[in-house]
């Protein structure tokens, strides 16, 4: 356990001297801006897309920019001879990306409560921004460890977002029939932003939600255990 700590904590400090983490916070204080002009009403409703795009898509790009960070540092190569366990690596890297999430949704809450007095479901926030920010970390690292520099990965995260977001708008436009509209799940944007629209307040339907939440675990977890633990000790291999 202090072992992991120490890691976790190595972790948050390269984000904070890399400014990932001021330009994830910049990024929120972004949107409490836009909160500001919007209505009571509008802010609801745009509450858990902003969510996702602090919680999901910043950390898809920020989880790779973060590793090509690394890499020129040579800090990868350093990490896999710690006496640790790869896997407890990957986890602390996991555990910052959450922990960024949270931050995020944190500052996003306490606007829209001091702004429009609107209140969220703040434990299951707190649960599903957890599970969308580390799903979409390990996303983002499985594309890093699969570029050779980072206008490669940025190509990648690109195409996910356009793959991803995809059935999300098509589901929106009504364009998927609502017998079928349970597919929307299956990309993990649809996963994520049906889980937080139920935390804030926007869907009430639990079933779906939980389906959601389910399905970004078991992403994060095969991704974390099979593919980013394989790349991860390969590049450090190679470096």
């Amino acid at each position: 356990m202090n072992a992991l700590i120490k890691l976790f904590k190595g972790e948050m400090k390269r984000m904070a001297s890399y400014k990932i983490l001021p330009v994830a916070l910049g990024t929120s204080l972004i949107w409490v801006g836009l909160f500001a002009l919007l209505s009571a009403m509008e802010s609801r409703r745009f509450a858990s897309l902003l969510l996702y795009t602090d919680s999901g898509l910043m950390s898809l790009l920020l989880a790779g920019a973060f590793h090509h960070l690394e890499r020129t540092d040579g800090t990868v190569k350093t990490m896999l001879v710690l006496p640790v366990p790869t896997g407890m690596i990957l986890l602390a890297k996991a555990m910052a990306a959450a922990v960024l999430g949270l931050l995020s949704a944190l500052v996003l809450s306490l606007a829209l409560f001091f702004l429009h007095g609107i209140r969220l479901d703040y434990p299951l926030l707190a649960l599903f921004t957890l599970l969308t920010a580390a799903a979409h970390a390990g996303i983002g690292l499985a594309l890093a460890l699969r570029s050779r520099d980072f206008s490669a990965t940025l190509g990648w995260v690109m195409l996910f977002m356009l793959l991803s977001l995809l059935p999300v708008i098509l589901d929106l436009t009504g364009a998927i029939p609502e017998s079928l509209s349970w597919t929307a799940l299956l990309s993990p944007s649809g996963a994520a932003t049906e889980a937080l629209d139920y935390a804030a307040g926007n869907v009430s339907d639990p079933l779906r939600a939980a389906l959601g939440a389910g399905w970004l675990a078991l992403i994060a977890l095969i991704l974390y255990r099979f593919p980013v633990l394989r790349l991860f000790r390969r590049h450090a291999c190679v470096e």
